[in-house]
């Protein structure tokens, strides 16, 4: 392949660059797989390209191979060096032999590709010597460098090829999954933008911003279509409801409006919290949506007339509890509520940070104390596990039934504000205070944390089926 590299070097630029961007394309329409793999598997092509592309173009051509080629160790890399190599195209050779470290064995392409970028001596470089960095092949699926500020929310379309963020920067932005490609910026807010939200039939992104407005857009075009004037401080939340007819945006003012998503008219304002509002989300059948925010009760509430059906009050007598109430997440059933909660900054709350109520019962059915606040909640899609984004910059997994912690992720540097979660619980994604999304391999994460009681298993499928997190999310 360096004989390669030596004849598109001695090419005019324009041939040059057509050809390294372009050669895949070419070896994979005339089925030349073995040379695709040899370009895909050279350092130095890699090198070369990424001088001419930006490392989500290089990350779709290896979508050529074959789900269980080797190789899609290298794209797994180069995923999650994304965020690094976009900033510094020089990064390529340490974050390659960083988070190869582990696979170097697993195919000869892959022990010449690390072993070439150790020797590549041209470019300096720091190369790690342990797998200080994730490995590809890990939970970490592919790190986007996504905003110059806090990513406060993110949600993914319901064909679950986009995913929608807003953040500090006063921008929204729609990233490809795939590829962790920058499809399209948002202007328009004139503050940061705390939450986004989708219609379900995906054609508008609907926005809520610290300068006091939500605003719709149109998710190919990023034309802003409507904003929508009412609210007289920041707007904390927003939510749609199922049939896509209705916004629901919930404030800073401690109202939560209602918007007719076509015209944009105010249908109805609630105005019975004494705190800001921090979250709202609707029921799944749309009936009802659930409020809360700040030192105040959790509310649910009939969305028609804005007669409330639940108030949460905490045994003492106050709120839900004498903390502040940051997130709120429903189940699939709609008789579930997960409460987060954390003080404003960093500053901890005493006592639960995780709660669960039954809306039916009107009772606490699991809580934590933990030692960090909560920030963003989830169900997974089967209900029978609770996500949460933690201050501390992790997301910790949660068994409702049996109230036990299973797993914990460690990626972001700094509070994670936002979670969502796909592709049928395998995959989770993450927004944080360091600017970066990050995608989570569900599917790996549950083979690890299992994989000292698989091993020690004499009938270890068994076991495997019955009892792993694998099984019980239907993945």
């Amino acid at each position: 392949m360096s004989s390669l590299i030596e004849k598109i070097h001695n090419l005019n630029d324009e041939r040059r660059i057509y050809l390294l961007r372009n050669l895949a394309v070419h070896f994979n329409e005339a089925q030349k797989t073995t040379r695709l793999r040899d370009f895909l598997s050279s350092f130095e092509v890699l090198q070369e390209k990424l001088a001419v592309q930006k490392c989500a173009e290089l990350v779709r051509e290896f979508d050529y191979l074959t789900q269980d080629d080797p190789l899609k160790l290298v794209q797994n890399a180069l995923r999650m060096s994304q965020h690094v190599i976009d900033y510094d195209v020089h990064q390529l050779r340490s974050q390659l032999c960083g988070r190869l470290l582990e696979n170097k064995e697993n195919s000869p392409e892959i022990s010449k590709l690390v072993m070439t970028a150790e020797q590549f001596s041209s470019i300096p470089a720091l190369i790690p010597t342990s797998p200080t960095l994730g490995q590809a092949g890990g939970e970490i699926i592919s790190i986007y460098r996504a905003h110059e500020a806090d990513v406060r929310s993110i949600v993914i379309t319901p064909d679950e090829r986009f995913i929608i963020s807003g953040a500090g920067d006063e921008t929204v932005k729609i990233w490809d999954v795939h590829s962790g490609e920058e499809l399209l910026i948002l202007h328009g807010h004139t503050g940061a933008v705390n939450a986004v939200a989708i219609t379900p039939n995906g054609q508008f992104i609907i926005s809520g911003s610290e300068d006091k407005t939500v605003k719709i857009w149109d998710v190919h075009s990023g034309e802003e279509l409507l904003t929508l004037y009412g609210h007289t401080g920041a707007v904390n939340a927003v939510a749609v409801t199922p049939d896509g007819q209705f916004i629901i945006s919930g404030s800073e003012d401690k109202t939560v409006k209602i918007w007719n998503t076509l015209s944009g008219e105010n249908l109805l304002d609630y105005s019975e919290h004494s705190s800001a509002v921090e979250a709202v989300i609707v029921t799944p059948d749309g009936q009802f949506v659930i409020s809360g925010g700040g030192y105040d009760k959790i509310r649910v509430w009939n969305i028609q007339s804005g007669e409330v059906i639940a108030v949460f009050i905490d045994e003492r007598g106050g709120g839900l509890c004498p903390h502040y109430v940051r997130a709120l997440a429903v189940n699939q059933s709609g008789e579930l509520i997960i409460v987060g909660v954390g003080e404003p900054g960093m500053r901890k709350s005493e006592g639960e940070q995780l709660v669960i109520w039954d809306i039916v019962s009107k009772k606490k059915t699991l809580s934590k104390v933990l030692d960090y606040n909560v920030d963003a909640v989830m169900f997974t899609p089967d209900d029978h596990f609770m996500i949460a984004g933690t201050t501390q910059g992790k997301i910790i997994i949660w068994d409702i039934e049996s109230g036990e912690q299973v797993h914990t992720l460690k990626g972001h540097s700094r509070e994670v504000y936002a979670i969502c979660i796909f592709d049928n619980g395998r995959i989770i994604a993450s927004g944080s205070n360091d600017g970066t999304i990050i995608l989570w391999n569900l599917v790996t994460i549950t083979q690890e944390t299992n994989r000292a009681q698989i091993e020690a298993s004499e009938d270890w499928h068994d076991w495997y089926i019955e009892k792993s997190l694998y099984h019980r999310m239907n993945i």
